[in-house]
């Protein structure tokens, strides 16, 4: 009866080593702005992207902010994951509901496990007037 409690035991153990998930990859600060020096207003976001599950999955979060002189202008991201062998998923948050102080803007999250590894996720900034790209800049994270 030992014997067999304690082989119970070990085949317990390892099975609960074995399914235990991989630790998740440190997050990663994404910080993208249209700022120049010659505008006033701009498009800004700063996120935070982790992978998870064996790079099957993704912790993202972060804020979008236009800052502006009451310009009209929005700020819109095209956040994409891409799979391997093809494949994505796209996120669009945006702030376009006029002019932020300092500590505004929309925040935005996503945890989700999408059971197909990841490549790389992208992150494409655009500021935008009367649905007229004005300024965009991009960054792409690669899954290691």
């Amino acid at each position: 009866m030992r014997t067999k409690s304690l082989a119970l035991a070990t085949a317990l153990g390892l099975g609960l080593a074995l399914g235990a998930a991989a630790p998740a990859q440190a997050a990663q600060s994404v910080q993208l702005t249209t700022r120049t020096s010659s505008t006033n207003g701009y498009a800004n976001l700063n996120a935070s992207l982790g992978f998870t599950d064996q790079g099957r999955g993704i912790n993202l979060s972060g804020t979008i902010t236009d800052r502006c002189p009451a310009d009209g202008n929005g700020a819109y991201a095209i956040i994409t994951v891409h799979f391997v062998g093809g494949g994505w998923q796209t996120y669009t948050p945006q702030d376009a509901n006029g002019c932020g102080a300092a500590g505004s803007g929309n925040s935005f999250r996503h945890v989700t496990d999408f059971n197909v590894r990841i490549t790389s996720v992208s992150f494409l900034l655009q500021e935008r007037d009367n649905g007229q790209v004005i300024r965009s800049t991009s960054t792409v994270v690669y899954n290691s």
